[in-house]
Formats: C-alpha cells, structure tokens, sequence
C-alpha cells in the first residue's frame, strides 16, 4: 500500500514547509504548537484524534519519506511508532510519529559530555537493534541523530530511536556519500549509529570525512582495540573498506559488552540499572579495557556464580522433556548442585513435584504452543529453556535459528539477542555464561539449536584445512547427544582436537578468532552441560 492509498490525501503545500495551529492533517492530526529543534527544519507538535496520542510533524524531501513506508506501524521496543508519511503536492511529504518525550542523547552529552563505554556500548546495541528491525523489514530510518535518541522516555525501556527532522546543514551523522541531501540507506544508518557511538565515547561527533586510522581513536581516547574495530568497520573513509549493514557493528558490540559489562568500577548511567558489583567493590576504580586485540570475549576473569532457580526443557526421541533445575552452581569451574529432574509426557500437564513447591510454574518455559512468554515466539521460549533464567525480558525474534546453519553466525546472533533482550540494561546470567564460552559459544549454540530445531538442516562450516576433522561434525553430535542427556566426551573431544588442528594451521580467523582457545573456555561448556544434564 503506498502512501496515498494508506492516507487517503495529498496535502497541499509548497517547497517550504509551514503548518497553521489547529489546522488537521489527514482528517486526524491536529496541529497543536511549533516545536523549536536546533539547527533543524520546521517541526510541530500536534495530537492524533483517533488515538489521543501525541506526534512529531515534520516535512522530508519525497526520496527521504519513500524510504519510510515500510516503516509505518513498525513496532519494537526502542523505536518509536511511525504513524504515517503523507505526500504533499510541492513533492515533499510531512512525516507523523509518536512523539517520545524525556532527555534525549543530545541534551545528556552536553550536560555530562560523554558517557561511559558499558553505557555508550548499551545504548548503541539498544539503537542498532531498533535499526535492524526497520532493516528486516525493507525499510530505512534515515534520521539518526542524538536530538533524536529518548535516554528517558517515560513507562518504557530505554532508550527509545524517535524521529526528529534532520539537520539543515552537513551533518557528521551522514555518510560522506549521503552527504548533505543524499539519499538515506541502510549504509547511511549504520554509519549513523556508529556515530552515536563516537560521540558517546569521545565526547564529540565523529570527523564528518570518517576515520583513516587506529591512531586517530587513540588521539581522541579510545583506546580499547574492540571498540577501535568496531568505530574502524563502521566509520572508515574508504566505502569498500565500510560495513554497510548493522550485523558485524552489533556482534562485535555484543562480544565486547558481555565482557565488560560486569567490570566493577563502572559509574553507571541514570538512564540504566548499573551492573552489579562484586563483593567490597569500589565505584572509584576506572572501566578496564581490553588491547587483546581480538573482537571476542576474554575468558581470563574468575566465573561468578549463577544461583537461578529454572526450568530445562529437553528434546528426546520422539518426546518432548521439562525438568526443573533448583539452582545454577557456584562457577562454571565447579561442580554443580544435584537438581530434580521431572519427565513429563507430551500429553500431561506439567505438575509441581512435592520437592520443588517453592518454583512457580510461571516461571517455567514452556515450549510448543503452551508456550507461555509474550509475543508467542516458541523458539524464544524453547531457547529461554536452555539459558540461565532471566535471560529475555522481552521476546527477541529467534525465527531465524532453524535456518542458520553456520555456527559462526549462529551463535553470534544468539549472543546478540541476549545482549539487547536483556531486561532493563541488567548483566545477566547468560551474559555472563556467554562471556566465558569463546570458541564454544559454537557449541553452545549446537545445543541450544539442537533442542530446540527438531527438523532443521545441520549445521556446517567450511571445509577443514588438510589434515583436520571436520568440525561440523562434531558440534553436530555434540548437540545431539547433550539434549539427548547421552554422554558427550567422545565428540567434545572431537570438537577440541578440529579446534587445535585449526588453530595450528592458521585458520583461526575463518573462525571470528584471533587466538588458541583460553583456559577456562571448556570449563565454562561443561559447567553448562552439566546443569542441564544432571538428573
């Protein structure tokens, strides 16, 4: 449906944009006050008679709306809701959206000039992920600014992507080939976001030409190599050298947040939760910073315990199991408590054994149909299954991990999602198991997709160097026997020596690593197995 079709009019008007108080647009939205944005065209701020909710109007060149279509009604937790994108006959057209307010980025930056990098990074992954949505869909946002990134928004997770008119001028947050009056794309967003993250960090925006070097960064006081490769992939001059869509910028981001987010020392943001302390742990201290140079976790820190009470869900032959594990154990390196297991048949209701009493039954997941989490994505609450509990405090769109076959990607995208589903800013557990896994997040993720994609294709990755086992091979098994409740040393083994054989040829890259696996990686996977196999 286009735009007309969907509004029913074409407004009147000319090139300039100008609205009258009371005048209504669209048989709808009333036109209530001018709205002042600094350095930005024309805004108002008018109220939709058929939902009582308030709107941001504002005028965009007819290419820029185009874009924007397949956006309308789009909903996601840190978006704002755009309403519709009316044509007008000068060519243009007027933009209508929710109108979010609170303290928005702008206004935050210039009071406290840059934020912290756990704070920076989680409100980048929060705007990114809003951003994907709009890009599964076909569509671009293609006003990303700071003015227009809510920190406070009112009854809602922060932070909330609003749309706010662009900037009359250049504009550091678009891409040198967008330049002042390009075209918006999906490139064009991801360099945006970037940005953001650029100013978070540095205090300033980014060089409107982009970056040509880690030195640079270094200059400006980021000194952390993730996140120099990260601001690099994203902000490079070059075109062909740039990431053009968000996946790589929100995986690399993901990596790095499960590893630092639990850095005690860190002062939090008023717009978040801050991440817990460890015992007798001083605020005063700085953030810790990684020169791994290695856009992956760091498994060197002491696990800390995961005490959650939960419910596993197992796939068998034919049959599908729920058991209820009393209590995540004291380290990923230590034995774990014994759990009472309860099998239930497909067709039973799900009882409470006497020795569990004190679990609720709402807080089990539950797979298939009976699924109980919001929004009604059973692999969501198959996957939430065999995670720490906690893990989602909304629903993240897992349709796609029947379909991913390559591990790599795979389990890069589950960490992702754990990271940007994660109730209200807190570190989680499966944050913090994930942050220990390294090379065996992939098998992890065999598991998980195992139990939870009865008739998905099997996982593959490219062909082995010479002389190596295929490690395909071995996470298939390994994900097979682990929910099958079998025992999985022979084909961990397998995975561990077509890991090393790898390594040892200098593949590691063809792996997202730059390293042999650390001290503390299998530990960290046999902890997990064993709390879902522990009878």
């Amino acid at each position: 449906m286009t735009r007309s079709e969907r509004s029913g009019v074409v407004l009147e008007g000319s090139s300039s944009f100008e609205l009258a108080v009371g005048q209504k647009l669209a048989s709808r939205y009333l036109v209530d006050e001018p709205l002042s944005l600094e350095g930005a065209g024309p805004a108002y701020l008018g109220t939709d008679e058929q939902t009582g909710k308030r709107v941001i109007l504002f005028a965009l060149p007819a290419a820029d709306a185009a874009v924007l279509d397949k956006v309308v009604g789009l909903a996601h937790a840190h978006l704002a809701t755009l309403f519709d994108v009316l044509p007008r006959d000068g060519g243009d057209a007027v933009v209508v959206a929710e109108h979010v307010p609170g303290e928005t980025l702008e206004q935050r930056l210039q009071a406290v000039v840059k934020k912290t990098p756990v704070d920076a990074v989680r409100s980048a992954l929060r705007v990114a992920d809003a951003l994907s949505h709009v890009h599964d869909t076909g569509g671009v946002h293609g006003c990303v600014r700071g003015a227009g990134v809510v920190l406070t928004p009112e009854g809602r997770a922060a932070p909330v992507l609003g749309f706010v008119p662009p900037l009359t001028g250049p504009t550091p947050f678009h891409s040198p080939e967008r330049g002042e009056s390009g075209p918006p794309s999906e490139s064009d967003d991801t360099w945006a976001v970037a940005g953001l993250l650029y100013e978070m960090l540095v205090g300033a925006p980014p060089p409107a030409h982009g970056l040509s070097s880690v030195e640079e960064l270094d200059q400006v006081g980021v000194s952390d190599d993730v996140l120099q490769a990260t601001l690099l992939h994203a902000l490079k001059q070059s075109f062909d050298a740039r990431s053009h869509n968000l996946r790589p910028f929100k995986r690399e981001l993901a990596r790095w947040f499960v590893d630092h987010a639990d850095d005690s020392g860190l002062h939090h943001d008023p717009s978040h939760p801050p991440p817990p302390l460890p015992p007798g742990a001083s605020s005063s201290r700085p953030p810790a910073v990684s020169r791994s140079g290695v856009p992956a976790v760091s498994t060197s820190k002491e696990p800390s315990g995961i005490p959650r009470r939960r419910l596993i869900p197992m796939f068998a032959v034919g049959a599908i199991l729920l058991g209820l594990v009393a209590a995540w154990g004291v380290s990923a390196f230590r034995a774990r408590p014994k759990v009472k297991v309860v099998h239930v048949p497909p067709s039973a209701k799900p009882a409470t054994p006497a020795s569990a009493k004190e679990i609720k039954l709402s807080d089990v997941p539950v797979t298939g149909k009976g699924s109980g989490m919001k929004g009604g994505d059973h692999t969501a609450a198959c996957v939430a299954g065999y995670l720490p509990q906690g893990a989602f405090g909304k629903t993240p769109d897992l349709g796609w991990m029947c379909s991913e076959s390559d591990p790599r990607e795979g389990a890069g995208k589950l960490r992702t999602a754990i990271v940007t589903s994660a109730p209200h800013g807190n570190v989680t557990d499966a944050m913090k198991l994930f942050s220990k896994l390294g090379w065996y997040d992939m098998a992890a993720y065999a598991v998980i997709r195992s139990g939870c994609c009865t008739e998905a294709t099997p996982l593959e990755l490219p062909k082995p160097a010479e002389g190596c086992p295929p490690m395909d091979q071995a996470l298939r098994e390994l994900g097979r026997t682990v929910v099958a409740g079998q025992p999985h040393a022979q084909p961990l083994a397998s995975y561990k020596k077509a890991v090393q054989c790898e390594v040892k040829k200098h593949r590691a890259g063809q792996y997202r690593h730059k390293r042999p696996p650390r001290g503390g990686e299998e530990s960290a996977f046999e902890g997990y197995v064993k709390t879902l196999q522990t009878p």
